[in-house]
């Protein structure tokens, strides 16, 4: 399986698998940029809000 882990830390989460899919999207756009023209499926496995 081609992959690639942008990151995996407390700081944030990303994985790009085949180039079209991310898992999470922990972070900043400038880490995407030169993936998000090509991802067709975006799964968010969770979410950190701040509080109200």
């Amino acid at each position: 399986m081609n992959y690639k882990i942008l990151a995996s830390c407390s700081s944030g989460n990303a994985v790009i698998i085949k180039n079209i899919i991310l898992i999470d999207c922990g972070v900043t756009f400038k880490r995407l940029q030169k993936y998000y023209k090509n991802l067709k499926i975006v799964l968010l496995t969770h979410i950190h809000r701040r509080p109200l």
